[in-house]
């Protein structure tokens, strides 16, 4: 996911903090991550935002 988004971690989950990205699921004992859905449903609401 960072990679895709050219961002850190921690930037992630300071977006997660202030709301303007979706909270991660657990996906292992210590994991957190997000579904290809969450990912793809956000890109989708910015492209959205973008355009209006």
């Amino acid at each position: 996911m960072c990679k895709n988004l050219n961002k850190g971690r921690s930037t992630l989950f300071v977006w997660v903090r202030d709301g303007h990205f979706p909270q991660p699921i657990r996906v292992g004992k210590k994991t957190l991550g997000w579904t290809t859905k969450q990912y793809q449903s956000w890109l989708e609401s910015k492209e959205a935002a973008n355009h209006e």
